[in-house]
């Protein structure tokens, strides 16, 4: 069986130059059995837990971070919690939350546009940072709101 040449460089970032850096970070990632070459891992913040995935998009070359936070936002939330998404998007200079309110979940994504050219760690260092420290920055707000 045949592998798309997009598939090969999505998959070649990702065993490459992705897993080298969060190796170097000290982040334990695995292989996702996904349609889109992806890893996993946990990331443990200032202000919660969360998991995180980097996918390496075969159809474009694009490298994406999304953090999730970890609860669902319950029906009686979901307004409250767009208007926060809303807001909380506006201004921001790299990434954007978004918010699925059919079933509640949160994440928060970065993404890079590569082109042909391969990632380089510092390419993905950056990327994690930008993510997890917003997704730090606001996690309380978005508990907050969950949790009163």
């Amino acid at each position: 069986m045949s592998t798309s040449p997009g598939l090969q460089r999505a998959q070649a970032w990702l065993a490459g130059p992705v897993a080298a850096a969060l190796a170097a970070e000290g982040r334990v990632a695995e292989p996702m059995d996904d349609a889109v070459p992806t890893l996993r891992f946990m990331v443990q913040g200032e202000a919660g837990a969360w998991r995180c995935y980097i996918r390496a998009w075969d159809d474009a070359p694009v490298l994406a971070v999304y953090g999730v936070f970890p609860v669902d936002t319950p029906p009686d939330r979901r307004a409250a919690m767009a208007d926060a998404v809303a807001r909380a998007n506006r201004g921001l200079d790299v990434g954007n939350f978004e918010f699925d309110p059919d079933d509640g979940e949160l994440l928060f994504k970065t993404a890079l546009p590569l082109g042909d050219d391969p990632p380089t760690a510092d390419n993905v260092r950056a990327l994690l940072r930008a993510n997890i420290d917003t997704l730090d920055r606001f996690f309380p707000v978005f508990a907050a709101l969950l949790y009163g």
